[in-house]
């Protein structure tokens, strides 16, 4: 694209002012990239923003620097305004087509393509310095796909120019494998492969080296619903004939001692669903762990009905609190829209006593009025019959 500036002639971006760029068509006035800045900001200076103008440090920067070969880990910063020149080695490099228009909006609108309406920044894109006219300068695809967009730049412009390292990359590091002389040597110990010979297969009789541990099965859990059961599903026939033992009956009866009386402390006051899950199950087997014979089923089903009765009775109670909390809310509107209304009858019998004086008022003034009025037609009636000096 041109000749390499001397090093004398590259600005440090640490110590140099922040130079500007001024958009001619536009009239906009931007922020130059340096190294060091980084990616723009996505959300401000986004294509077709709506809205007044930001400011320029809010504004996308122009970006016109020199970073060598643009590659997918070597590229431009994403969110700026590029080039003509950044434009044209962007379309030049392995960077994926369908970023371009995610990561610089304002320069392409769809995959590779050029957008028709761009405006024409910074240095130009030189194909062949000694050709005439747009024959110089090198082309790329636009959306409508007429006709190409020349990538000529702005006429005498000037680019800043910034001294640019690129960045080291990270080189892995790879697992050094003993040579074949060294104690530590194992043909197989890096696995099998392609170049393993058939004779060091496992699966042709060669012993494996995996450091894999056997998987050890766990016991089944016991049934916490039924004592001496080791199946989720429920205790086996035999266990059943086992169960009613008197043998069984001491284990009942010791499992139930073990278990003990109920603590208040024990239950949660906020337990969520799996610790409320244990604690029936352990409350179920601490009740059928209790049950010898007919006469405690008996006792166990008499608690139940009188649980239900008491949680009916628990409910009814709650209904009529209800009923009568409706009832009083009703009571206590009723009662505010009685004063309401009383309120506004004293506010109406004082406007009515107030006009009552109004009223009273005007007659007065109105009866006045009338006595002038007969007054002035006497006087008027004496005139006419030449009796005026006759009248006070």
């Amino acid at each position: 694209m041109g000749s390499s500036p001397r090093d004398e002639d590259l600005l440090d971006p640490a110590t140099t002012e922040r130079q500007f760029y001024l958009e001619r068509s536009t009239g906009l006035e931007r922020e130059i990239w340096r190294p060091g800045d980084g990616d723009g900001d996505q959300g401000t200076d986004y294509f077709d923003r709506p809205g007044p103008q930001l400011p320029p440090e809010k504004r996308w920067r122009l970006f016109q620097s020199d970073l060598g070969n643009i590659t997918i880990k070597n590229q431009p910063p994403r969110f700026v305004m590029l080039d003509d020149r950044a434009v044209y080695e962007v379309l030049e490099s392995d960077i994926p087509r369908a970023k371009l228009a995610q990561n610089w909006p304002h320069e392409f609108g769809g995959i590779a393509k050029i957008r028709t309406r761009r405006i024409h920044r910074g240095r130009p894109a030189i194909k062949d310095p000694n050709a005439e006219g747009n024959d110089k300068y090198h082309t790329g695809p636009t959306g409508s796909g007429k006709e190409p967009y020349i990538l000529s730049g702005e006429k005498d412009f000037q680019p800043v120019l910034y001294r640019y390292e690129p960045p080291q990359m990270k080189k892995s590091k790879r697992k050094r494998m003993p040579s074949p002389t060294s104690e530590e040597y194992n043909p197989r110990g890096h696995g099998h492969n392609q170049y393993t010979p058939k004779d060091m297969l496992v699966k042709n009789g060669a012993a494996t080296f995996s450091l894999k541990e056997k998987k050890t099965h766990l016991p089944r859990p016991r049934n916490p619903l039924v004592p001496g059961s080791t199946s989720p599903f429920g205790p086996s026939p035999r266990e059943q004939s086992t169960a009613s033992s008197p043998e069984a009956g001491a284990g009942a009866q010791l499992n139930s001692e073990a278990l003990g009386q109920l603590d208040p402390n024990e239950v949660p006051l906020n337990m969520g669903y799996i610790e409320r899950q244990t604690f029936e199950q352990k409350m179920t087997a601490r009740i059928i762990a209790g049950i010898q014979n007919n006469e405690d089923v008996k006792k166990v089903a008499s608690e139940l009905s009188k649980a239900h009765v008491k949680v009916a009775q628990q409910s009814h109670d709650l209904e009529n609190l209800k009923t009568a909390m409706a009832a009083d809310q009703g009571e206590t509107e009723l009662k505010a829209e009685i004063r309401k209304l009383k309120a506004q009858a004293t506010r109406h019998e004082q406007k009515m006593s107030q006009q009552t004086t109004e009223i009273a008022t005007l007659n007065e003034e109105v009866s006045a009025g009338k006595a002038r009025e007969a007054a002035l037609q006497s006087e008027l009636d004496a005139v006419r019959q030449g009796q005026w000096w006759h009248t006070g």
